[in-house]
């Protein structure tokens, strides 16, 4: 019994009461009594079955009324008993009908003239295996609410409609979009207001693969980056704090041992910082593709800004992260995107690029260049969403900043 995950339960389903004694001896066998359960007929096993909710049910082919075949057929068609797994059991032996049987959701075929101990047998592996599905399917569901209260979460990490409202006070306008590949995200946008509200610090990053674990590697970043001490000064000192936040948090030696290439191993980062008076930006990344600014005739600038890949174990100093200064003018926007902007695949594409890439990318710039931060976000992740039929493969983040034009 101990091998069981809970105490299996039984239904015997005969119209001889022979036979159902001989199912009951040996069910006895491996659970109790007030387990067992038995049924004349096929409209009372059917019954019997949807409150009972048996492990297994040993069904006789061959009834008056409702036969076992169609005993099974209707157990299979109602989501409240299909899982149930069935023997059927009969003292015929006729191998089209045993074929049959299987191929419409049947477990196991026994005959009435089995050995006692080879029934036994195949009820409790019948039993074993309905209890390891129904275990695992409970497993994947709750695994699945806790995915989705992950995901909640990191959304509520993302800019908030009273930054927006701030920004727009200012002069400015906001957009974003995160798209999972899976439910929870291994990248992520942070900004919030440092230096008394004057200044706008963006972190974007990346987190090497996608799923959970990077997931949980991205919950870290907004704590490192409320936590650095001098994130107002430069945008380097930012990433240079999660390094090190990350190698003291994180040793290399720790767990990381799991070398399959599911856990992240680093990330990829960008971070800006706009001072809403007047527009004066710098920007530094880590290992990630260049922020772009985009005039308002559609004319790319990519801001040459570098450094190394924020990798766990490994911390840096600020001045492994190349800074760009510059201006945003009033008209100009400020993009930010993570990899799987350019990374969407469309299979189909046997020849030429089946990626978005840069040229797709740059095109939709130009298309929709004009166009203000959200409408001009909406069209380019459109254009996205219509390269392929395929979902995405990799999570997507994109961050859209514009200076209003001044009043004339």
């Amino acid at each position: 019994m101990n091998q069981f995950l809970w105490p299996p339960k039984i239904l015997i389903v005969d119209d001889e009461e022979t036979f159902r004694k001989m199912g009951a001896v040996a069910c006895s066998d491996f659970t109790q009594a007030e387990n067992i359960r038995e049924a004349e007929q096929g409209e009372e096993a059917l019954q019997i079955a949807k409150t009972f909710q048996p492990d297994v049910i040993l069904l006789d082919v061959l009834m008056p009324g409702m036969d076992g075949a169609e005993v099974l057929r209707r157990l299979k068609s109602d989501p409240a008993t299909a899982d149930i797994a069935v023997v059927m059991f009969t003292a015929q032996e006729n191998q089209k009908v045993t074929n049959n049987l299987l191929g419409a959701g049947a477990h196991d075929y026994a005959s009435k003239l089995i050995d006692p101990d080879e029934l036994v047998l195949r009820l409790c592996n019948a039993v074993l295996l309905k209890q390891t599905k129904e275990m695992l399917r409970k497993q994947l569901n709750q695994q699945k609410i806790e995915c989705e209260l992950a995901a909640a979460i990191q959304q509520g990490l993302l800019p908030t409609q009273e930054l927006t409202n701030h920004l727009t006070q200012k002069g400015w306008k906001m957009a974003w979009f995160a798209r999972a590949a899976e439910v929870v995200s291994g990248d992520i946008i942070f900004a919030r207001l440092v230096q008394s509200d004057t200044v706008l610090s963006v972190l974007l990053a990346d987190v090497q693969h996608h799923g959970i674990p990077s997931g949980m590697l991205t919950m870290f970043l907004p704590g490192a980056s409320v936590s650095c001490p001098s994130i107002g000064l430069e945008p380097g000192n930012l990433l240079s704090h999660i390094s090190k936040q990350l190698a003291q948090c994180f040793p290399t030696e720790l767990s990381w041992s799991v070398s399959n290439g599911i856990v992240p191993q680093g990330l990829t980062a960008v971070h800006a910082m706009i001072h809403l008076d007047d527009g004066v930006s710098s920007i530094a990344t880590a290992g990630h593709r260049p922020a772009l600014l985009i005039s308002p005739e559609g004319e790319i600038r990519k801001l040459n800004s570098s450094g190394i890949l924020l990798q766990i174990g490994n911390p840096h100093e600020p001045d492994k992260f190349r800074t760009w200064r510059g201006n945003l003018s009033p008209g100009e926007k400020l993009l930010l995107y993570s990899d799987g902007l350019h990374e969407r695949e469309n299979r189909e594409l046997s020849k030429g690029k089946p990626l978005f890439g840069e040229q797709h990318l740059q095109n939709s710039i130009r298309k929709y260049a004009q166009l203000p931060a959200q409408e001009f976000l909406d069209a380019v992740v459109q254009d996205w969403k219509n390269f392929s039929p395929d979902p995405p493969g990799d999570d997507c983040s994109i961050f859209v900043l514009e200076r209003k034009e001044e009043a004339v």
